[in-house]
């Protein structure tokens, strides 16, 4: 029986096996537990939104003239102010030169 070497193959035995090296490392080892957060104190399984949200929402204020927030609107907003201010330095720097 002729046996190849499969390069894939091999990367793939060398990372479980590091993975489990480190995983039993860790069990051994007692390490300090981190401080809980608020996507902790909810199950995955019992409400996924907030184990993923949680600690979002808590550190998060939505402005109250808006029904959302999040990255994009944040950008956006950033964007718009950017844009205005440019607009009123031009529109000074012509009034001053004229």
């Amino acid at each position: 029986m002729k046996t190849s070497w499969r390069p894939a193959r091999t990367a793939i035995a060398m990372a479980l096996c590091a993975t489990f090296a480190i995983g039993t490392a860790q069990a051994q080892t007692p390490a300090a537990q981190p401080a809980p957060t608020a996507s902790m104190t909810v199950m995955p399984g019992d409400d996924f939104f907030a184990y993923a949200n949680a600690d979002w929402l808590a550190k998060t204020e939505i402005p109250a003239d808006r029904s959302g927030w999040g990255a994009g609107a944040a950008l956006a907003e950033e964007t718009n102010d950017r844009i205005r201010k440019m607009i009123e330095a031009i529109a000074a720097d012509t009034r001053h030169s004229t």
